[in-house]
């Protein structure tokens, strides 16, 4: 008994009396209300529960992703200057570093500029050890102020204030000084000794900037030839970033840009500068060239954002089905209750409760899936959800999710169930709401029409993939893996030196019997992201015309290697001498720059130099086919290459990468030896796809699963409702297959509706998620037929199930108990 209500507690605290005892009728009558009905519980308690489990699971992840570099302070002011080309329509995360120093000088709307170069490849030298690191950068002296970083030591002053400062992730220094302070330690890195300045804390899992090794742009600078070639307004290898004033349009700010751009580059054939928010970086899909960082596609985000919706919601009208199915049977109940005086707030509590205590049930069973399921939903979807009950968004989503399905589940059964006239009900007249069930169907359509969105999508999307697999990208990608040869081994040495250790190497390799053949290049042949813009030339060019070029150094064996073929003209031939100033174009080069004809023979000016066009390269894949095939110039410079790409006999490629460990051990021996199958790095290309396929396909099958729970729990009330009816069906006569076609036969109609609204939803969406390949499917009438027939099949194996029950029990006994 509460303090101050010791004698009198009834007489002085009524209305806690009097709510303590409603609660405890209400759960009371809940739980008798959910043990008696157990099957129908359980159908309830196990739908819902994993309803929940995947609505949870892909809001985490659409935070985890809406989150993305957010954490900045003023993230909503902070903008990236991209740069449009005019004529190719390439879109790029970069611009020059000297438009970040007039931007910063002429354009009263910014307020703080800062700019960075990635480092894709550095050598740190840790004592007799060299370890390749590629997750460094270069920033300027205003990047600590633009951007939020935790400084566990030192500080963004000792950092900036020294040429060869460097700041450390603390994984990176627990890495290179163990468990000694790494402070005003030294770590030499491309020769060039470094100190540390400063620790930060390891990058959140939802920034884009995942740099470990932060160095000084003017050591960049520092090196005469680098910093000419950085300085030039034709170098568009840096990522400016700017910090807009409060009421400062980003429009006008990219024009504004511009301007400053094509005033000091007329030559830059009208390229524009455009305002991409900080915010949605994450989101960029339109970039001809990778810019370093996670991308996700907000479309896709989106979409996942409204499957979690419907996951929920269709498991939440399993609830809602099955208890206004069995509102009936309650009427009874409901009608006594109100004559003996309970009111209609009084029972529309009682059935709330009930729903809560659902939802609770399930919500406890949630908690344990979502535990379970996070290793392997962290692995299908790429995504890093650290921790998800340690953080505070996550109970916020599991709330607001437990509220929903309460919502859901309660208000509409519990008004229904209590809006019951007594005088009716006693008088044994069905409830007016009973009599027509267009609610019920209606909710198994669209159970049923989402159902088959997804497995009409999971088809599509499969088709893409093997399309992918199996078109011929121009090349053989079969027993064929690459490596990076140490720069060190290059750096420093002429053409000719550089020439003759690849071909030191190469023969080392072809004395080995596994090895087919080998061949050099200046990158991977399934992702060219190498480009340039006003270094082609051509006799008969217009002046006008800067076309932007993919370009790729590649030797005379590579042809062979690879499998590509010519449409006219030769490839590379060693005993040539004057091939290292010719050229090989790809058929779209030709096409699109309207070279004279014959094209063999025609001169070409490219990155400084002056050859012939030699040969056109049939056109091939060297990107994403998300991408158009776009002009590629193919040189024959060995300064640019360092990529080895061996070819093995069939069945021998292990082999043939021994015989590649042993030479690196010999050219190398203190680094790590890695390589990349070419059938890993194309499909690597399309990782994101592939995680989208599995995600649809493992939500389609819960959907289903969810679906056809409630589809069961329907055949069985059904089936116990029309018992009698049955028992005189048999009794005149009927068979088991006409008992099985009477109760089947209404629920196949309801998933023949929903076959025929899912069609256009299911084309229009697949329509629009093929638009971001350049080279698709065609989407036929099958995969929706095959979609609607999985469907009808599902369901009518469901139905079947109880209705065939139905069909063989006794009808004298189940005439005799009615």
């Amino acid at each position: 008994m509460s303090e101050g209500c010791s004698a009198g507690y009834a007489t002085f605290c009524p209305g806690r009396t009097t709510l303590t005892i409603m609660l405890k009728n209400y759960l009371r009558a809940a739980f008798r209300n959910l043990a008696r009905n157990a099957h129908t519980t359980g159908i309830n308690v196990f739908g819902l529960a994993v309803g929940m489990t995947a609505a949870i699971l892909i809001f985490l992840w659409v935070d985890n992703e809406m989150s993305f570099d957010r954490y900045h302070t003023d993230s909503g002011r902070i903008y990236r200057l991209n740069t449009l080309f005019t004529e190719s329509k390439w879109v790029w995360p970069s611009t020059t570093f000297l438009l970040g120093q007039h931007v910063r000088t002429e354009l009263p709307a910014v307020a703080t500029v800062a700019c960075f170069q990635p480092a894709y490849q550095s050598t740190i030298h840790l004592g007799n050890e060299l370890i390749e690191e590629k997750t460094g950068a270069f920033v300027d002296n205003t990047w600590f102020s633009l951007f939020h970083y935790d400084f566990v030591a030192g500080s963004p002053a000792g950092f900036l204030h020294n040429p060869r400062g460097l700041i450390l992730t603390v994984s990176k220094a627990k890495k290179y000084f163990g468990d000694n302070d790494p402070m005003g330690q030294v770590l030499p890195i491309d020769s060039v000794p470094y100190r540390v300045a400063g620790i930060i804390r390891d990058n959140p899992a939802n920034s884009s900037f995942q740099f470990d090794i932060l160095r000084p742009i003017d050591a960049l600078l520092a090196d005469p030839s680098r910093r000419d070639n950085s300085t030039s307004w034709n170098n568009y290898n840096f990522q400016i970033f700017v910090k807009l004033q409060p009421a400062a349009d980003p429009v006008a700010a990219g024009k504004a840009a511009t301007g400053i751009l094509q005033r000091n580059n007329p030559p830059s054939g009208g390229n524009t500068i455009n305002l991409v928010a900080l915010n949605n970086l994450h989101f960029e899909t339109d970039l001809t060239i990778d810019d370093t960082f996670q991308h996700s596609n907000s479309r896709t985000v989106y979409i996942a954002g409204i499957l979690g919706v419907f996951l929920l919601l269709i498991a939440c009208i399993n609830y809602v089905n099955l208890t206004t199915a069995r509102a009936s049977q309650r009427a009874r109940e409901v009608g006594i209750r109100k004559v003996v005086g309970a009111g209609k707030a009084s029972l529309f509590g009682q059935f709330f409760f009930e729903s809560l205590a659902i939802s609770l049930f399930s919500l406890i069973a949630t908690l344990l899936c979502v535990t379970l399921a996070m290793p392997p939903f962290r692995e299908l979807s790429g995504s890093v959800i650290q921790s998800p009950f340690s953080n505070p968004q996550t109970w916020k989503i599991i709330a607001g999710t437990l509220l929903a399905a309460t919502l859901l589940n309660g208000v509409y059964p519990a008004l229904l169930l209590s809006s019951f006239k007594p005088l009716n009900v006693l008088k044994k007249s069905t409830p007016s709401a009973f009599k027509g069930i267009m609610l019920r169907k209606g909710l198994v359509v669209l159970q049923f029409t989402f159902s088959i969105v997804l497995i009409a999508s999971t088809i599509i999307i499969q088709r893409q993939l093997q399309f992918i697999q199996h078109t011929n990208p121009g090349y053989d990608r079969s027993q064929t893996f690459t490596f990076r040869l140490p720069r060190a081994i290059m750096a420093g040495k002429t053409e000719e030196q550089i020439g003759s250790v690849a071909a030191g190497v190469k023969q080392q390799l072809l004395n080995h019997p596994a090895v087919s053949s080998v061949s050099f290049a200046s990158e991977t042949v399934v992702a060219v992201t190498n480009s340039n813009e006003g270094s082609a030339a051509w006799d008969g060019k217009a002046p006008d015309f800067v076309p932007v070029v993919g370009q790729f150094s590649a030797d005379e064996s590579f042809k062979k290697t690879t499998s590509l073929e010519m449409q006219q003209g030769r490839w590379f031939d060693p005993q040539q001498p004057t091939d290292r100033h010719n050229f090989v174009l790809n058929e779209t080069a030709i096409n699109r720059f309207n070279i004279r004809r014959p094209v063999v023979g025609q001169r070409f000016f490219f990155q400084g130099d002056t050859g012939r066009i030699i040969g056109v390269v049939k056109d091939f894949h060297y990107a994403s086919m998300h991408e158009a095939i776009r002009p590629l110039v193919i040189l024959n410079r060995a300064s640019w290459r360092s990529i080895v790409y061996v070819k093995a006999l069939p069945g021998k490629a292990s082999e043939a990468l021994e015989a590649a460990r042993a030479e690196w051990s010999r050219l190398a021996p203190d680094q790590p030896f890695d390589y990349t199958f070419l059938d890993e790095a194309f499909d690597s290309l399309y990782k994101a796809d592939s995680r989208t396929s599995v995600l649809i396909v493992v939500f389609s099958v819960i959907a289903v699963v969810i679906s056809c729970l409630g589809l069961l729990g329907l055949a069985a009330f059904t089936a116990r409702h029309r018992v009698k009816e049955i028992g005189i069906r048999k009794v005149l006569g009927a068979t088991a297959t006409n008992i099985l076609a009477l109760l089947s036969g209404d629920f196949l109609k309801l998933v023949v509706m929903a076959v025929v609204m899912a069609t256009p939803i299911a084309w229009w969406a697949m329509h629009r998620w093929l638009e971001d390949f350049a080279y698709h499917i065609p989407l036929r009438a099958w995969n929706f037929v095959a979609a609607g027939l999985l469907a009808v099949g599902i369901a009518l194996v469901t139905v079947a199930s109880q209705s065939m029950r139905a069909a063989q029990a006794n009808p004298v006994k189940n005439l005799r108990e009615q």
